[in-house]
Order: C-alpha cells, then structure tokens, then sequence
C-alpha cells in the first residue's frame, strides 16, 4: 500500500504584460465560494480566503512569479502554490471563478490545477497534466493617415441680410461686372443657382437656403467647376489666410502651383438690395494634396511606393507585396481632411515591425503609421517530455495531440 499523503494544488494567474489588467477572483471546493481574490493577492490573502471554508480545513501557501514569451507575446505569471495540510487522501481540483477579472489583452486567465494528488494508503494510478496555453492568433493590423494640413473642398460664398426687418423689394447679384436678373426677398435655392449659372465665368453652382435672423434667408452658393477659378498668387497664398476678405480686384496672376499650395479664389459675390447684405468667403477651393510618399519595413529591403493620395486598396496591397513579398488585406477610407488605409498583416507574421514613412514628398500633408491592433501568430516551438531515465522525442506544439503525447 502507499503511503498517506496530502493534495497540493497550484493557481495561477496568467496576465499579458502589454495589457492593464484588474479586478479579482474567487476559489470554490466542495460547494464552498471564497471571498474575492485580488489578482495581485498576496500569499496570506489566498491562505486566508481559503482557510475561511468549513470545506477546506488548514492550507499553506506559497507563490513565484515568472515572465515568459509565446507568440511575440510576453506574459506575467503568478503561481500560488496550496499545500492541503488537514485533508488526507485527494482533494477535489479547486474550481476557479475569474468572471470578475478586467482582462487587458486576449488570453488574460486565471487556472488551477493538480500538482500532487492525496493518497488515502491505496494504490492507485499517478496522473498528470500538461496545459499549453497561448493567446488566440490575430492578425496585425496597421493604419496609415494622410492628413492635409487644411482643409480642401470647392469654393463656398454665404449671402444673408443683416436685419430683422421683412425685405420687400427684391435684389440682384453681381459676379465680375455681371448681374443676374431680379430676385425676390425668398427666392428658392433653384431660383439662385439658375439666376447664377447664366452668368459667364460662374460655372455650375450648387445653392443651399436656410433661415437667417427672424424674418430672412441666407444661401450658401458652392462653386463647382475648377476651371472657373484662378490659381492665387504666391502673395496671396499663406499658412493661415484670411478668407473672409475679398479676392484682388486686379486681373488674377497666373503663377504655376507653388510648393503643392493651390489656393483658387473666386471674385467675391456683391448684392444689390435696399437692406443691408452681408457676404462672406466660407471656404476658399483649396485642391487636394498633390505629391508621393513612401514606406519601409524594418527587417525588410526596398521600399513601398511610390504611393499618392487617392490610392486605392489594390495600389496599397500591390506596393506592399512588390517590396516586401508580403501579402496584406487592405481597406480605404476618405477622412474630412485626407485618406486612411487600415493594412491587415497575415497571422503566421505575428508581431510585424511599425511601418515607417519612408520618405515624403507631399508639402502640405502629413503621412503617419500607427498600430491600431498587434499581431499574434499561432504557438510554435516543441515541447520534450522527461521522466527519471527516458526523454521524449520532441513534439511540435502546433499540432500537438494526445495521441502523440500518449506515443511519446
């Protein structure tokens, strides 16, 4: 017969480094719930909670804490060790309860296990258990901005009467010396815009009316043919213009596009009416960044690009594999003042490097890289079994089964 022995089991609490994990647990055996558990408990808060149960008796326990890398990933590990010291024979596993722990990255856990089972002086078979844990497999996914530095968009112009009073005669709008016909102190949105797009130089316009003060409208006319515009020239274009104030009156300047700067400013619209008008530059055409940039990848030769502004899902994914053999999955986005395009990496990459901005040639845009989520690739390595004399083969952990564990 064997001799009498008693349970010692083994918590452990498994956190990834990276994330901010909080919150508690609790332990059960035999029907019996423990007080909780903070997940940075000392040995003496766990001796304590589970010497509280009538169905535990008297425990000690002891605890180390180790760090290890899996994955690309690196956890933090704590390991109570509970010695029953009253229980003769087995003692049923504990059963954990981390429903209560604020996990700060996938794969956060707390586990009990068996390390030695009680004997009760019959023999009887020694069992043992291997657990292998990872976090699940993820992809790495990475976004890239370009952010103009202002905003760009067709010319806007907004007319509205500065008075309460009702206007009864009707008012005329002038575009460079050109006047439209009679408009009423209503006058619908078509009725603008058809007035307008008669007048040579306007182009098409797209007008919108809202109410203004207590008894008016305003309307905001949007010009859109760029070819009605001038380009601005360069004493006109500034870091932060004043696009309230009338474009000059002189003939505009035929400047070429300067440092990527393409302000197109319009003649000021002027109204004839017996109130008072007032209107105002809303928003100059400011045409979208012009230029190139490109990426590089650490670990990796060459470079991705170049790539420009409006490039699409395919132009991304195809510079990304042409330069580093790299298959990724890619989705653009139009941003109020740019493009984004979020890059989904393979799995089998876990953790990929931060792609760089590699060179920029864009002037009034920025590039920037972040990492909106880190890879984590599928467990690899082997794993060797070695008992008093003999030592396993090593098995792959990747497609480790209990058959082969049983085999080995």
């Amino acid at each position: 017969s064997a001799a009498i022995t008693s349970s010692v089991q083994e918590v452990e609490v498994r956190l990834n480094s990276a994330g901010a994990a909080s919150g508690s647990f609790t332990l059960m055996l035999e029907g019996h719930v423990s007080a909780s558990i903070p997940i940075n408990a000392s040995n003496m808060e766990v001796q304590q909670a589970l010497n509280a149960l009538p169905s535990v008796g008297f425990v000690t326990v002891l605890s180390n804490a180790s760090v290890v890398v899996e994955g690309g990933s690196s956890w933090s590990i704590k390991t109570y060790r509970i010695a029953f010291r009253t229980r003769e024979g087995p003692t049923p596993t504990l059963v954990v309860d981390d429903s209560e722990l604020v996990a700060g990255s996938v794969g956060d856990a707390v586990r009990a296990y068996v390390v030695q089972r009680g004997t009760t002086g019959e023999s009887v078979a020694d069992q043992q258990t291997i657990r292998i844990r990872q976090p699940v497999p993820s992809p790495e996914v990475q976004r890239i901005s370009l952010e103009a530095k202002r905003s760009f968009g067709n010319e806007r112009q907004r007319i509205y009467f500065d008075e309460d009073a009702p206007i009864s005669d009707t008012w005329t709008i002038t575009y460079a010396s050109q006047t439209t016909g009679d408009l009423t102190w209503d006058a619908s949105e078509d009725e603008v815009r058809q007035q307008l797009e008669l007048l040579r130089g306007v182009g098409r316009v797209d007008v919108t009316r809202m109410p203004a003060g207590t008894r008016g409208f305003a309307w905001t006319v949007e010009f859109l043919d760029e070819e009605a515009s001038y380009h601005a020239g360069l004493e006109e274009v500034t870091d932060a213009p004043t696009y309230e104030t009338a474009a000059p009156v002189a003939t505009p300047s035929q400047q070429p596009t300067i440092s990527g700067r393409t302000d197109f400013r319009r003649p000021l619209l002027t109204v004839a009416s017996s109130a008072t008008v007032v209107v105002k530059r809303v928003r100059p055409r400011v045409s979208a960044p012009d230029g190139q940039f490109w990426l590089s990848l650490a670990g990796y030769r060459g470079r991705a690009g170049p790539l420009h502004a409006e490039a699409s899902s395919d132009d991304v994914e195809a510079a990304i594999y042409d330069a580093f053999g790299i298959t990724v999955t890619s989705k653009t986005t139009q941003e109020p003042r740019g493009w984004a395009w979020t890059l989904a990496f393979p799995s089998v990459l876990g953790d990929v490097p931060l792609l760089t901005v590699n060179e920029n040639w864009y002037h009034l845009a920025n590039v920037t890289v972040s990492e909106v989520k880190p890879g984590v690739k599928a467990l690899d390595g082997g794993l060797v079994l070695t008992t008093g004399t003999n030592t396993s083969r090593t098995l792959p952990l990747a497609d480790l089964t209990a058959y082969k564990v049983r085999r080995a």
